[in-house]
């Protein structure tokens, strides 16, 4: 019986094409889905901001070789320096979302997997943890009332500049605690500087350990 992997990604620039050494997957079975077409999972991946490399070209090759998965399909709606009230409801950066959600619905494309990496601007802005907490359930609501019924794993990640938010971190906790079709995504916090280019995006170590949690 076969089995996909097909993933909304949702976030800033950690999900999205900012990291090193851009790569291409010569598989098949691996795609990457935007505006209504599928293509080559290519880095850099159509729907996420960025000239540069990507987890997802690195974690594709896992989930099929040794995941179990006979095809994987990548869906970004992931920009760089959005925070988390950008991507929620009348936020500027919602409608990249709403787009996704839509052309995959269009396109017979059901999504298995929400994945969640957010939370470096925030980290910056110095949101509070109530107010996070508020603006991401207001996120997730609607992608349910749109039918996508998949389960959401949020990460936790807020390091930027070699500095951390714990307001951040138990925000993203907490939604994760108090809905059972939410779950813990990666830690990616604890790949700290020598897994960063710039103290903040990946290079290419940090995104093969990115791809492994």
């Amino acid at each position: 019986m076969s089995s996909a992997f097909n993933a909304l990604v949702i976030g800033q620039s950690n999900a999205a094409n900012h990291g090193t050494a851009p790569r291409r997957v010569d598989d098949p079975r691996a795609r990457a889905f935007f505006t209504g077409r599928f293509v080559a999972l290519t880095d850099p991946l159509p729907g996420g901001t960025g000239s540069g490399g990507s987890v997802w070209t690195r974690l594709a090759p896992l989930l099929l070789d040794g995941g179990g998965y006979d095809a994987v399909t990548f869906a970004l709606a992931a920009a760089g320096g959005v925070a988390v009230a950008d991507l929620a409801p009348g936020g500027p950066a919602n409608a990249m979302v709403t787009r996704a959600v839509a052309a995959a619905a269009q396109a017979g494309l059901t999504f298995t997997h929400v994945l969640f990496h957010q939370g470096e601007r925030d980290t910056m802005l110095g949101t509070r943890r109530a107010a996070y907490q508020r603006a991401l359930e207001s996120l997730i609501a609607p992608l349910r009332a749109a039918g996508v019924a998949a389960p959401v794993y949020v990460c936790r990640a807020s390091y930027r500049f070699g500095v951390t938010s714990e307001d951040v971190r138990a925000a993203q906790a907490a939604v994760v605690d108090e809905a059972p079709d939410l779950f813990p995504g990666p830690d990616t916090d604890a790949l700290g500087a020598p897994c960063r280019v710039d103290n903040t995006h990946f290079s290419d170590a940090g995104l093969e350990k990115f791809a492994v949690l």
